[in-house]
């Protein structure tokens, strides 16, 4: 370990105890740290504001991490860093049955949260990818949107509050336990999505919904996934109450009856209301080889890649445009990954076992393809994606850059969180 790193980890143990740091000498850190590492693993958000100000006194920067599922993009390599692990920070505050309200430190992970909310009757209506490993911290930082989205709306739109460390040690809140409108700035919405460049985020609260009292899946087979797409926009013209509605191909449809592609509608609600959109369904002549009714989650890949590990390429362009967005990666990457297409909002998982499948893709054909229909391009697995895409994908161009820059200053004047990130050239 280094010297500057060993002062660290003997400043952070006189501070909050040797119970909350630990050294990695080999492998790998959480955050992408290469070993050796320190490891702060605070249990309060005054124990992370100690942290963040040791750290600034030291000068090293601080790389929250919640179930270590999202790539460190646009960390300082010249720049020593500790990671704040949020493993001890994750309780159940309080369940506000009655107003279907749920506050919760950062660091419990969404499939722990939900279990603690159905006995209730109640769910949480996030669908992040690696939903099992997830925290709802990191979801929130991250505004990792899944399948529910179409249904109930983004990240942003369920954080009713949050409790946030900045870099210089100050804890504030924004928001609160209540469903209200109110007037002034909706810091709830600026923290969400900002991985973590404006403060930690150490304790949350969001809106629940009622658990829907029936729920199925419907799942029509097609020769391609074109075909699936285009049938898929004929229900999104005709059913707009669909829950979810998706074409897929690959791994993610075996089992299922027939080959190819399929277009996968997920309905949820009263059992009458169920049963009346899933009739609606089956009197479309999709021109489909076969069809089923399958359990809601039966094709849980919908939601994004099975490992971290695995290739994964995102794409999200206008619903209207799904088509000539699978006619360019028809084009540049084939079809031996397994692609997922949400027909409703137009983002596009591409995803494969071998780390490596994307390597070979030519991404600046793929860039001039899909930059005259304005597609948001990213590969959420590789963390140098983001230094070169906005080069091979200009449409990709983060707007407001400089606003945010500003924020950071303001909040992280020393800019102990994340460094690194939000760096970009104009």
């Amino acid at each position: 370990m280094t010297e500057v790193l060993e002062n660290v980890d003997q400043r952070m143990r006189a501070a909050l105890g040797d119970d909350a740091v630990y050294a990695v000498e080999e492998g790998r850190a959480p955050g992408a740290l290469p070993a050796p590492a320190v490891v702060v693993a605070p249990a309060s958000a005054e124990q992370v504001a100690e942290t963040l100000r040791v750290a600034a006194d030291a000068g090293v920067g601080v790389i929250p991490v919640g179930g270590d599922t999202a790539p460190r993009q646009g960390r300082r390599e010249d720049l020593p860093c500790v990671a704040l692990s949020l493993e001890r920070m994750s309780d159940v505050v309080e369940h506000a049955v009655e107003d279907l309200v749920l506050t919760a430190q950062a660091g419990l992970v969404l499939t722990e949260a939900q279990a603690a909310v159905t006995a209730h009757g109640h769910r949480i209506p996030l669908a992040p990818p690696f939903a099992s490993r997830a925290t709802l911290g990191g979801i929130i930082a991250c505004a990792a949107d899944g399948p529910t989205r179409d249904a109930y709306g983004a990240v942003r739109d369920q954080v009713l509050g949050v409790q946030i460390v900045h870099g210089d040690g100050r804890i504030s809140r924004a928001g609160g336990r209540v469903v209200k409108n109110v007037t002034g700035y909706d810091l709830c919405r600026l923290y969400t999505g900002s991985r973590g460049v404006l403060g930690i985020i150490t304790e949350l609260t969001l809106r629940l919904r009622p658990m829907e009292p029936s729920a199925c899946m419907l799942a029509w087979r097609f020769p391609r996934i074109e075909d699936a797409w285009e049938a898929g926009m004929t229900l999104r013209r005709d059913l707009p109450a669909l829950y979810g509605l998706h074409a897929a191909r690959g791994t993610l449809t075996e089992g299922m009856q027939g080959d190819g592609a399929a277009l996968l509608a997920t309905l949820r609600g009263p059992e009458a209301f169920v049963e009346a959109v899933g009739e609606s369904c089956w009197e479309h002549d999709l021109g489909a080889t076969s069809r089923e009714v399958l359990a809601p989650d039966a094709v849980p890949g919908i939601a994004g890649p099975a490992s971290t590990r695995d290739a994964w390429l995102r794409v999200c362009v206008l619903p209207a445009d799904g088509g000539r967005l699978l006619e360019a990666l028809a084009r540049r990457i084939g079809d031996g990954a397994d692609l997922v297409l949400d027909v409703l909002s137009g983002a596009c998982d591409v995803t494969h076992e071998d780390p490596g499948f994307l390597d070979p893709v030519d991404e600046t054909a793929l860039g001039a393809d899909l930059e005259p229909i304005g597609a948001q391009v990213d590969r959420p697995g590789d963390p140098e994606f983001h230094l070169r895409r906005l080069h091979l994908f200009p449409s990709t161009r983060p707007g407001g850059t400089a606003v945010m820059q500003g924020l950071m200053r303001a909040l992280d004047p020393a800019s102990v969180i994340n460094p690194g990130r939000y760096e970009v050239a104009p």
